[in-house]
């Protein structure tokens, strides 16, 4: 009788214990996906402020009629 008292309480901790490491390992993997989504957002971030950039240059180019002036020194 003590015996199996001794079976169901080594049983009962073991499965504490791989609940305890299953919630372990899913809290690692929430707080892994929330810092790549965060370097996702500041990459997006950086995509778009180059973008706008690029456009800005492009239609200097595009429209000639906007001249640099360049002045020399005398």
């Amino acid at each position: 009788m003590k015996n199996a008292s001794k079976k169901i309480k080594s049983l009962f901790i073991g499965a504490i214990v791989l609940i305890a490491l299953l919630l372990i390992t899913v809290i690692a993997q929430i707080i892994t996906i929330y810092k790549k989504q965060q370097i996702n957002l500041a990459q997006q971030e950086e995509i778009s402020r180059l973008e706008n950039e690029k456009e800005y240059y492009q239609s200097d180019k595009e429209n000639p009629d906007s001249e640099i002036v360049v002045e020399e020194n005398q």
